[in-house]
């Protein structure tokens, strides 16, 4: 646990001044606070994967199909509306959606 804060804390001190984002300490703390939560979610959905599967190597391809499938949906590179609508329901239970809304 303390090195995955380490590793958002990182990543938000190094991204956050260097894409220049709004000013004030309440901001950058907000922004951290969404990448430490999206760390935590990240891992427990592994940890959920690995314990639904037998196996590793089906842990591993389910899981790359999962964040394949998250990737798609959660913003970064469709808007919500260029979604084809039966995919758009994905967009609700993906965290990774959730934390680029709060960015």
């Amino acid at each position: 646990m303390p090195l995955s804060v380490l590793e958002a804390v990182l990543l938000a001190s190094l991204s956050y001044f260097w894409v220049d984002m709004r000013d004030g300490p309440n901001y950058f703390f907000y922004f951290m606070g969404i990448l430490i939560s999206l760390e935590f979610v990240g891992q427990a959905f592994g940890r959920v994967l690995c314990a639904v599967s037998r196996k590793q190597v089906s842990a591993n391809s389910l899981s790359s199909v999962c964040l394949l499938l998250f990737g798609t949906v959660a913003g970064f590179m469709p808007s919500y509306d260029a979604i084809p609508p039966i995919f758009q329901w994905l967009s609700w239970v993906t965290p990774a959606a959730y934390a680029f809304e709060g960015v």
